[in-house]
């Protein structure tokens, strides 16, 4: 999701390329991503990106399993792709990411007091060809 680069542009060592991307789902969230052009090294295509995620809107609430509930989601990812420079293709990454925070279910029949679920995530991907 987070390479769908395409500058339209020619571009230069450290120049940077700003996207927004819309998470849609029952937590909608917006990934705000800012990839770095790092270079060519070793015949292939240095690119990182740096990824901060955010809750759409933290006072909105969604159905999950028929419960009125709310994300406050932040997280993070870093990543380092080398991409073929004639297919596009990545041929190497890492990407760590981090998200945590909270999903607030309102009082409910099933639930007569509510419930803060905190949660957090971490993982590491790593691709090689």
């Amino acid at each position: 999701m987070f390479l769908n680069l395409n500058p339209h542009a020619k571009v230069k060592t450290n120049d940077t390329l700003v996207k927004n991307i819309d998470m849609q789902s029952a937590m909608e969230g917006t990934y705000n991503v800012i990839y770095t052009y790092l270079g060519e090294q070793d015949g292939n295509v240095h690119i990182q990106g740096k990824v901060k995620l955010e809750t759409a809107d933290k006072d909105a609430y969604a159905k999950v399993n028929g419960m009125d509930a709310k994300y406050d989601l932040n997280g993070e990812y870093d990543a380092e792709y080398e991409l073929d420079p004639q297919t596009g293709w990545v041929t190497k990454a890492t990407i760590n990411q981090s998200t945590g925070d909270s999903v607030i279910i309102k009082p409910n029949d099933q639930i007569p007091d509510g419930m803060i679920i905190p949660m957090e995530m971490t993982g590491s991907t790593t691709i090689n060809d």
